[in-house]
């Protein structure tokens, strides 16, 4: 019998039940039912149970006073689900920050594209055509790219979604339906196409807003350009407005959505502040002198602030990307880390059930000559219900989630270490010599759903008789190791006098795989050795091998990680190719002055230089603004939404991809203009042109 849930150890009929005798006046006998919800849009199949929500307040209005115990579905397996949740939201954060990376290549795509049209928009105004005409020309031409490149990017991530999920299947709760495809393909066809046009707005406009003489002498200074319409501020409004609240509807966390925008919004004001100071400096540099004896250091810093600069397009672009990359990057190696850490290496191998309490010194001593055993762990375990808070029913309480709460059986025990190892994340336990009034601690999953807080009295009701306690720590399962996952634990002594049984785990030797019996030749299982010597001695005590289950738990978890890796790898890769696109797009000009000055006699070596100056400054620039405030995005996500640990190595990653990034955008972007510099100026100015 093998079962991935909560399950029996054994199964009998219930003729073999009866015959045992098992079943009498003073048995303790729970039973156990198992709902399936029915009705439109259900299929459990496909991972859609039904409102449980729903079945559980009918259930209470129905049976106020019933003592059972309600679990849902989504409620089973709840650490494995906690982490693939938190793999969830990170996949999507990956996602936006792609997005938006895409989009700035959309926007300089776009740019890039309508400079090489400036032409045809000046010959079709020179010839008479209207704004509205040509505006229609160009917004059909960008929809078609658009449709075409979304449908095209939407089926080709589909058939890899397909494939990964059939990959993934056996590890991770996925479905592999291609149905379930069609409807997020749509909707990625038609969110994508909605943030090109909201990217590509702007420099539509602003070149349809040139006058045709600028546009046929190639003077189209970004700084220079005409202010756009009404019209085209309302259009421009109204798009970006629509791809914002699109992001938004598409986030399960709309607090979050919007956080994501606002966070835009003043990273992008942010970066323009940036770009006002730089000017200013290096104006003031430059008109105080302290440059005029070396040519190529004036000639990087008069470059930043002279009229037609790519400065502000490229700073904004490449900073913003860089900076949700750097967020991205610290929030993924958090999880990652997370996800390495929840199964730890070394974890027990046998774990113990209705240890009873007469038998336990006993049963020490035999685990400690079982075969390969190391270290035994015990722990009292008592059963018990949460009652009242306060002096208040928590039964009479109006919300029926936290009522209901007063029928769980709840876990109890001591504070014993390498056990369920735990971190406290409000208040503070006690220490472990203490002695004094009774003390508890909670878990986070079950504060929050009863919705106590650190300082208050809570009641249990433990074998029919009352035990008041304070509150005075919250903690979260630090691992997955034991499945005991106790819901409170006590302070020394408060539970002694209901204590009956315990639970226990063993350690053994990790370099002993196996073991000689003496009923069989052939050696076996270490774990399996221990287990059978010590079901023989005490053949009522329920001993688990974990070798399975955690075995289990780490191929899913290492399944997610793999997901997670893949996915952030070909967003980096992706992101890369947009930001070098980015870069060489905004080179053109600066590439045009180059050819002129090389031209009247400038020394390729110092335009080299002064190149090489720029592209420093550049860098080292988007590199800080990146790692600081995309570490302290990346942290306030990583830590205060997801809850994941984040420390000195996500940082260190986080800045080590904004400098990578920086490095290899600008260094491809240097690259380029001192390849096509070498060639011969005439040649140059007539390519540029």
């Amino acid at each position: 019998l093998t079962a991935d849930v909560r399950g029996p150890p054994v199964l009998v009929s219930q003729e073999t039940l009866d015959a045992t005798g098992l079943i009498g006046p003073m048995s303790l006998v729970d039973y156990e039912y198992r709902v399936r919800l029915e009705g439109p849009g259900i299929n459990p199949d496909q991972g859609v149970f039904g409102d449980t929500e729903v079945f559980r307040n009918e259930w209470r209005a129905a049976f106020p006073k019933h003592t059972a115990e309600l679990n849902t579905v989504e409620a089973r397996g709840d650490r494995i689900a906690e982490r693939l949740n938190q793999v969830a939201a990170v996949l999507l954060l990956i996602a936006i920050a792609t997005l938006l990376v895409g989009g700035l290549g959309v926007a300089n795509g776009v740019a890039a594209w309508m400079q090489s049209r400036r032409e045809d928009l000046a010959t079709l105004s020179a010839i008479g055509a209207g704004d509205r005409w040509r505006a229609n020309i160009m917004v059909i031409e960008i929809l078609l790219v658009s449709i075409l490149s979304c449908t095209v990017a939407a089926i080709l991530g589909a058939v890899l979604a397909f494939f990964i999920s059939r990959a993934l299947a056996g590890g991770l709760p996925v479905a592999t339906s291609p149905v379930l495809l069609l409807w997020p393909a749509l909707v990625s066809v038609a969110f994508g196409t909605l943030a090109a046009l909201a990217f590509a707005a702007p420099n539509l406009a602003r070149s349809l807003s040139t006058a045709p003489a600028r546009l046929l002498r190639g003077d189209t200074d970004r700084d220079n350009r005409a202010p756009l319409s009404r019209s085209a501020r309302v259009v421009c409004a109204a798009l970006a407005t629509a791809a914002g609240l699109a992001l938004i509807a598409l986030i399960p966390d709309k607090i979050i959505g919007i956080g994501f925008v606002v966070s835009m919004i003043l990273l992008y004001l942010g970066l323009s502040a940036l770009v006002v100071v730089i000017r200013r400096t290096t104006r003031r540099l430059v008109r105080s002198g302290k440059l005029d004896k070396y040519f190529a250091a004036r000639r990087a810093f008069a470059g930043f602030d002279q009229p037609g600069s790519p400065l502000r397009p490229l700073l904004l672009s490449l900073g913003i990307a860089t900076t949700l990359l750097v967020a991205a990057t610290i929030v993924i190696v958090a999880m990652l880390q997370l996800l390495n850490n929840t199964v730890p290496s070394r974890s027990p191998t046998l774990a113990f059930y209705d240890i009873q309490k007469p038998d336990i010194e006993d049963f020490r001593t035999t685990v400690l000559t079982a075969p390969g055993v190391t270290e035994v762990q015990t722990v009292p375990l008592v059963l018990g219900r949460l009652t009242s808070i306060n002096g208040e029913s928590l039964l009479s309480r109006a919300d029926v989630a936290e009522a209901l709460e007063a029928n769980d059986e709840h876990k109890l025990s001591y504070r014993v270490k390498r056990i369920d190892n735990i971190s406290v994340t409000s208040g503070e336990l006690w220490p472990l010599e203490y002695q004094g009034p009774p003390k508890v601690a909670m878990e986070d999953r079950e504060a929050g759903q009863i919705g106590v807080a650190v300082g208050d009295q809570l009641t249990f009701t433990i074998l029919g008789q009352p035990l008041e306690a304070e509150l005075v720590a919250i903690y979260a399962q630090g691992n997955l190791e034991t499945r005991f996952w106790f819901e409170a634990l006590f302070s020394p002594g408060a539970l002694d006098a209901f204590i009956t049984r315990y639970v226990g785990v063993a350690f053994q030797d990790e370099s002993q795989q196996s073991a000689a019996t003496e009923s069989d030749s052939e050696s076996t299982p270490i774990d399996i050795a221990a287990a059978n010597q010590i079901s023989a001695r005490f053949p009522g005590v329920v001993t688990i091998r974990t070798a399975r289950g955690l075995a289990s738990a780490r191929r899913i978890l290492n399944a997610a990680a793999l997901a997670v890796s893949l996915v952030a790898l070909t967003s980096l890769i992706a992101s890369l190719l947009v930001l070098a696109s980015v870069v060489a797009a905004n080179r053109q000009r600066q590439l045009r002055e180059a050819a002129i000055l090389h031209a009247i006699g400038s020394r390729h070596r110092s335009l080299m230089y002064a190149l090489g100056i720029e592209y420093l400054l550049l860098a080292v620039v988007v590199g800080i603004f990146a790692s600081v405030v995309g570490g302290f995005l990346g942290t306030l996500v990583a830590k205060y939404w997801l809850e994941l640990p984040v420390g000195l190595v996500t940082w260190m990653s986080g800045t080590g991809v904004a400098v990578g990034i920086a490095t290899l955008c600008l260094s491809a972007g240097a690259i380029w203009v001192a390849r096509s510099l070498a060639m011969s100026p005439a040649r140059l100015l007539r390519e540029v042109h």
